[in-house]
């Protein structure tokens, strides 16, 4: 007897529950989010929703993947602190323009009383972020840019809790200007100032001044 042939998911209900999605957290907020209302708003059955999305917060991480896509990591321009410092700009405006943001915000805060979400953000969310900020560094460790012995998984989750500490707190502005603030603070940590370590390396103060003049004309 043959297996039964697994369901594929629907694209256009996909994007009908995604949109609906976006629509009720920028209308109403996420807390105030159901998954009738979302439904609703989509014209699916709740049986279409739950066959695809187990929780509420799970329909909110596909929908931050997607608007985060969006940000593409640079091109290597050669520069650890230009390659962030665009990334974190991108990052940005995808908060002020897009309901990642709010997103971001509903799903820790769900985090903070649902295990099952808990363990989601831990084990696959947050980790699936970090990544992209630990490639980019990983290649200023093959350049010498950055020593070889920093945790770079450790300065991954500097950038990471420092950029989502922004969207949750409002500790700052979400500009470019902030973007790149934050990109000299982070750097001057991790690349050594000149006359220190074995490998010969530009001083933090050129590199940052370098990154500037380009990041001028992005």
């Amino acid at each position: 007897m043959n297996s039964p042939v697994p369901r594929r998911r629907s694209k256009r209900s996909q994007r009908a529950v995604l949109d609906a999605a976006a629509k009720l957290l920028k209308q109403r907020g996420y807390a105030d989010i159901t998954i009738d209302g979302i439904a609703a708003t989509a014209k699916v059955g709740k049986t279409t929703i739950y066959r695809w999305w187990p929780t509420k917060a799970s329909i909110f991480m596909e929908l931050y993947a997607e608007l985060a896509s969006k940000v593409t990591p640079p091109p290597d321009s050669g520069s650890v602190a230009t390659d962030l410092a665009l990334l974190l700009k991108g990052t940005f405006k995808l908060y002020r323009e897009t309901a990642a943001g709010l997103a971001l915000s509903g799903i820790v805060a769900e985090a903070q009383s649902n295990a099952t979400v808990s363990r989601t953000v831990r084990n696959d969310f947050a980790p699936s972020r970090r990544q992209i900020v630990a490639n980019l560094l990983a290649r200023g460790v093959e350049r010498g840019e950055i020593p070889n012995d920093v945790d770079i998984d450790l300065v991954s989750e500097i950038v990471a809790g420092a950029t989502w500490y922004c969207v949750l707190v409002g500790s700052a502005p979400l500009t470019d200007k902030h973007a790149i603030r934050l990109t000299e603070r982070i750097i001057s940590g991790v690349i050594p100032r000149a006359g220190l370590g074995t490998r010969k390396r530009a001083p933090t103060t050129v590199v940052l001044r370098k990154s500037r003049r380009i990041l001028q004309k992005a």
